[in-house]
């Protein structure tokens, strides 16, 4: 491949390997889209050479493990997708040196559970996609850049107690539909001002007092329609779905 070329790609293909050195004659390459083959796993480093890469596809493949610093070397990347494939646990330094990654795609693999330090190295993460996976509460770590944060239909019980006032300080969109909620603490988002867009439907709600404190958190922050949740709190159905601040 020509030291001009920028952009790389081969989807469809039913491509199964990656050789060790296959982007090492073309430094330059700014995008690299590899999405729809048939990938089990990557060369440790094989992206290395890429030092101007801003954009790798890797998504829908059969990819099941990610080596440790895999992407290191790729200080500019800004966006990574690993959508769709076979992913059950990563290494705590899967992402080291990814310093200017803003999107992240983990959604639709088989993720049970994520190193404490593992977005640690992602300092400027704004976009993480964690939905259809299996994981715990305890995925929320400290992302005080984070805007948008997709994580619907995993088995999620809970929300840590501080989730908006330090973990995630910064978000605006947070997507938590089709977990396994059935209440919430009624002031778990009032420390984020910047919260407008919280999607909250299909969880199995309960219904009793329990849900009081978050149900009148959302009569008073929100323009809500869908799902209606009626419980003793109220004379009045409260709408627990879909809704965009005000």
């Amino acid at each position: 491949m020509p030291d001009l070329l920028l952009r790389f790609s081969l989807t469809e293909s039913h491509l199964h390997t990656i050789h060790p050195l296959a982007f090492h004659a073309a430094p330059h390459l700014l995008s690299v889209k590899l999405s729809s083959n048939n990938l089990t796993s990557i060369p440790a480093r094989v992206f290395s050479p890429l030092v101007d890469l801003e954009q790798l596809y890797l998504d829908e493949n059969e990819i099941e493990t990610i080596a440790s610093k895999m992407f290191e070397g790729l200080s500019r990347l800004l966006y990574l997708d690993l959508n769709r494939n076979k992913i059950v646990s990563l290494p705590s330094d899967a992402f080291h040196g990814l310093t200017n990654l803003t999107f992240l795609n983990l959604g639709e693999n088989s993720l049970k559970e994520l190193p404490p330090t593992i977005f640690s190295s992602l300092s400027s993460l704004q976009y993480l996609m964690l939905y259809k996976n299996e994981l715990s509460p305890q995925v929320f770590y400290n992302m005080p850049k984070l805007n948008k944060l997709t994580i619907y239909k995993n088995p999620l019980l809970s929300l840590p107690d501080d989730l908006m006032g330090h973990i995630l300080l910064g978000l605006t969109y947070l997507d938590l539909r089709m977990n396994s909620l059935r209440t919430l603490p009624g002031d778990i988002f009032s420390s984020n001002r910047g919260l407008r867009a919280l999607y909250l439907s299909d969880n199995p709600w309960d219904c009793t007092c329990r849900i009081r404190g978050i149900a009148r958190w959302i009569w008073l922050n929100s323009d809500t329609d869908g799902i209606n949740v009626l419980g003793p709190f109220s004379d009045s159905f409260y709408s627990f779905t879909s809704f965009i601040l005000k």
